[in-house]
């Protein structure tokens, strides 16, 4: 039996319930792609790193080997 001071379910209260499960479900879904946007912001940010240390490591190496060529070898003059 009802109370007296409650009112029926009305089709407005049933609105507002779907409302707030579908909003509950959008976040839940906003949430497991923040994660995943943090997983693909990370390995990004690592490879960027790797480019720059392998790009630093290959200046190194071939403008040390570059640099003790032309000591040994000077350039060839040309002759007019």
């Amino acid at each position: 039996m009802p109370r007296p001071n409650e009112r029926p379910p009305s089709e407005a209260d049933a609105l507002t319930t779907a409302l707030e499960l579908e909003l509950k479900m959008k976040r839940a879904a906003w949430e497991r792609g923040k994660s995943q946007r943090g997983y693909w912001r990370a390995l990004s940010i690592l490879f960027l790193l790797l480019v720059i240390a392998g790009g630093l490591c290959a200046w190194l190496y071939f403008g040390a080997a570059m640099s003790g060529r032309t000591k040994e070898n000077p350039a060839v003059e040309t002759v007019r």
